[in-house]
């Protein structure tokens, strides 16, 4: 038995599984270039939790009603909530919406028309002021149905903008920040309330820039490997 002992190092083969990616990303290390890594879960992911569903609260002033009658046309439109919470409405006095529950104010408004105006269709819808913000086409300030999603107010806004974050739209309530995946189908609020705030952030460098990078990687890599098989 011979005395020389000789270390032995074992290099993987191209046949081998990974061999390639790791011989690529050792290459793209040396030039100090940029690699992304993306790492799988070893576990399965875990339940969905859905998130609270807060009441619906009351009209808020500088919220709206929006009344349309079918043979009253132009006494259709949207009237706004005065900072007393009353609202003067056609064909019907003031109206308070203090307090009142806003399924319970439709069916009460619905109520009184029907027992004054014959023979039409009168629809009631209330409309809450939300701001939408952030990466939007048409940020601003938004009259919106209390039964939208946040997609439709995204929507209502134009949409996003090619930068814009639809992964991570936030909802901000009395002090509180709600995050919601609109891709992903997870809503934040079942209702948006009167005052909330829509915000759509931008995406991240790293996302806006992803593929710009892998490219210059790839070239980079190629072009060194023609020079060195030369």
């Amino acid at each position: 038995m011979s005395g020389d002992h000789r270390s032995k190092t074992h290099i993987r083969g191209r046949g081998e599984p990974g061999g390639g990616l790791t011989a690529i990303l050792r290459l793209a290390m040396c030039l100090g270039l940029p690699v992304v890594v993306a790492c799988a879960s070893s576990g399965p992911p875990g339940p969905s939790v859905a998130p609270a569903v807060a009441a619906p609260a009351p009209l808020e002033p500088g919220d709206a009603i929006q009344v349309s009658f079918s043979r009253e046309p132009d006494q259709s439109g949207q009237y706004e909530i005065d900072e007393s919470r009353r609202v003067a409405l056609p064909f019907l006095d003031e109206w308070s919406v203090q307090g009142i529950p806003p399924d319970t104010l439709r069916s009460r408004l619905l109520a009184a028309y029907r027992s004054q105006l014959r023979n039409q269709t009168i629809d009631v819808r209330l409309l809450r002021r939300v701001r939408v913000l952030g990466a939007v086409q048409k940020p601003g300030l938004y009259l919106v149905d209390g039964t939208m999603t946040l997609a439709d107010v995204v929507a209502q806004a134009g949409g996003a903008t090619s930068e814009g974050n639809l992964n991570d739209v936030r909802v901000l309530r009395n002090g509180t920040q709600v995050q919601a995946d609109l891709r992903g189908g997870v809503m934040a609020f079942e209702q948006l309330h009167s005052g909330d705030q829509v915000y759509l952030p931008e995406k991240s460098w790293l996302s806006r820039h992803a593929a710009t990078m892998i490219g210059a990687t790839v070239s980079a890599a190629v072009g060194l490997i023609v020079v060195l098989t030369r």
